[in-house]
């Protein structure tokens, strides 16, 4: 992706300094009443619902192989992998909100 637009390595080295793990920051701040402190628990708990919910990491590997495999007849594996990825960003945003609040 660096590659792609151009990207210094200086600049990818500043953005990863810059990151922040709130999984560690979260449960070790809160007690959810949830059974896991997963991503998809925690977010569930706040509000946040995936557009699929019976989808998570283990099966998303599986949509994108079965894309792979056949790109032209699977285009919507791509997309229903792309989505879950795009809701897993979102959920994690609205934790770090939510927790700014508290």
């Amino acid at each position: 992706m660096a590659t792609k637009h151009k990207t210094s390595r200086e600049t990818i080295q500043t953005i990863f300094n810059n990151l922040i793990d709130l999984h560690p920051i979260t449960t070790n701040s809160f007690v959810f009443p949830t059974y896991k402190n997963d991503l998809k628990s925690i977010a569930n708990k706040i509000n946040y619902y995936w557009n699929e919910p019976y989808l998570d990491g283990s099966n998303i590997g599986s949509l994108y192989h079965e894309y792979i495999k056949n790109r032209d007849s699977k285009k919507q594996y791509l997309q229903r992998a792309l989505d879950y990825n795009k809701n897993d960003c979102e959920a994690t945003m609205v934790i770090k909100d939510w927790l700014l609040k508290q």
